[in-house]
């Protein structure tokens, strides 16, 4: 069975990254930085606990080489579990999007088609961080390791199901800065790199004749963007709530059994609320 090839220099640099953030925590934490629960510098850091989350979402997905969209409405939900001190930041994340979206591309023979799309991501990510500046704002710099699981299942004659893996490298930073009593406000940006990636393309579910294909895609990026605001209504308990913006831009991908994967573009925004505890 074919493998993704992940690119080995990119997992080395993000291994080396995480040892050395996890040296520098260790250091400011024997350096006795300003206590977390010292006046201002309390809600500035995010309290520590297990996360639940929910939001909407507008998803699109374009291969814009040969006219094909998908798109549509997602729900998601997802937990977690995040560790913060006023020196460092271990962070571990689950979520679950899925929803009914609409095909707007083309059959075999050329003919244009629109077709209901049942279509599911799957994505689990650890992140960890340091805190480079405590006052008047927080600012953590992370990365991390994240691995993304897309079913795309388009209905109707000639459909068939595609299972789309990423595995990448998301390197960012959070702000957070004072808003009111027991309020924050938030800015949260990352780049993600990826490290490799696989398709897997069912085409036997449109016809006997045709082959399972399996593409690797190892170039390509994502970005993220969110802007939370942050009540922390009880001693350790936290209700975050913000829009947020996804993207990814992958390049063609290798050619397999005369078949390949077309560049590609996927946005998603939309907004979610965020519960610690």
């Amino acid at each position: 069975m074919s493998r993704p090839r992940y690119n080995i220099h990119a997992v080395t640099l993000t291994l080396l990254v995480v040892l050395s953030l996890s040296a520098l925590a260790q250091s400011k934490e024997m350096s006795g930085r300003p206590d977390e629960e010292d006046g201002v510098v309390s809600i500035l850091i995010p309290d520590s606990g297990f996360t639940a989350k929910a939001g909407l979402r507008s998803f699109t997905y374009e291969e814009s080489s040969v006219d094909v969209e998908i798109s549509g409405p997602m729900l998601a939900i997802g937990l977690g579990y995040q560790h913060y001190t006023a020196d460092y930041f271990l962070g571990l994340e689950t979520e679950w999007s899925g929803g009914r979206l609409e095909y707007n591309g083309s059959t075999w023979e050329g003919q244009s088609i629109t077709r209901d799309s049942d279509d599911w991501i799957f994505e689990a990510r650890g992140l960890a961080g340091i805190n480079i500046i405590t006052t008047p704002v927080a600012v953590y710099v992370f990365v991390g390791l994240g691995h993304r699981y897309w079913n795309n299942q388009i209905e109707g004659a000639g459909a068939y199901e595609r299972e789309v893996q990423y595995l990448y490298s998301p390197l960012g930073v959070k702000v957070f800065g004072r808003l009111a009593e027991n309020w924050r406000w938030g800015v949260e940006a990352e780049c993600d790199l990826l490290l490799g990636g696989r398709v897997k393309s069912h085409l036997s579910d449109a016809s006997d004749t045709l082959p399972d294909v399996t593409n690797e895609q190892d170039l390509g990026y994502g970005l993220r963007l969110s802007i939370p605001f942050t009540w922390r209504f009880h001693e350790g308990k936290e209700l975050m709530f913000g829009p947020h913006i996804g993207y990814w831009d992958i390049d063609k991908s290798d050619v397999s059994q005369g078949f390949y994967e077309p560049a590609n573009t996927t946005v998603v925004f939309g907004i979610q609320a965020t519960l610690t505890f």
